[in-house]
């Protein structure tokens, strides 16, 4: 018997399939998780894994198929002493989307499971991250994005959603025409300084072990790993 498989709403209705997912804590082979999935007429089962689980069954098929995201967890405490913000930095305020930000927020899913799946689709895969960005500067599931602009154009964002403990950063960007201009580290000071005004100390932000210049920025930035989840998508 494997656990229940928990019902995604906002997943289902956004792709149009009927998904769920399962969070395995044991070795549950993939058969089991297809004819749980076949009775509720699933069509799509997103799988999540530790580290410790997927390394028992490493190399074993039909699981390696399936794989389609490492995802890595990053961790920083905030000092709180005096940061430097950069003039370029500002809260974005616009009731719209402009269009730099918007394809940004697309740039930013490059590394994305939603990408390199290919069965969502190009198209749906853009709409997603459109849809992100969007209700992040609506604070639907952000409490502010800010901006790095040079000359009136956005080169730059990053989102921030802060809970009782911690701020978690949703999707940072930049252009890479700008690369080595330090916008990533300056919205990173940005939000840093915005989770200190509001007493929190810990930040996180997740990204793909594949994603290897996000990792690496993030480690330069005093960030530490703190977890990696294996998931695979399994479409019925």
């Amino acid at each position: 018997m494997i656990q229940m498989i928990e019902y995604l709403p906002w997943d289902s209705d956004f792709f149009e399939l009927h998904i769920g997912k399962v969070i395995c804590h044991t070795t549950t082979s993939i058969q089991e998780i297809i004819e749980c999935a076949k009775q509720a007429k699933y069509q799509l089962i997103y799988i999540f894994q530790d580290e410790s689980i997927h390394n028992e069954i490493t190399n074993k098929l039909p699981w390696i198929e399936h794989l389609i995201d490492k995802k890595l967890l990053f961790e920083k405490i905030i000092v709180p002493e005096l940061i430097d913000l950069a003039d370029e930095i500002a809260i974005y305020n616009e009731k719209y989307i402009e269009t730099d930000l918007e394809n940004l927020a697309i740039h930013s899913g490059q590394y994305s499971r939603f990408n390199r799946d290919t069965k969502f689709g190009t198209i749906s895969f853009k709409k997603l991250y459109q849809t992100w960005i969007k209700n992040s500067v609506e604070k639907i599931i952000a409490d502010e994005v800010f901006v790095y602009k040079l000359k009136d154009k956005i080169v730059g964002f990053i989102t921030i959603k802060l809970f009782h403990e911690y701020g978690q950063i949703g999707l940072l960007a930049s252009d890479p025409k700008y690369t080595g201009y330090g916008i990533g580290s300056a919205l990173i000071n940005a939000v840093e300084h915005y989770c200190i005004t509001k007493n929190i100390y810990k930040l996180n932000v997740a990204t793909q072990e594949d994603n290897t210049i996000a990792c690496a920025f993030y480690l330069k930035n005093n960030f530490t790993k703190t977890s990696l989840t294996y998931i695979y998508h399994l479409w019925i």
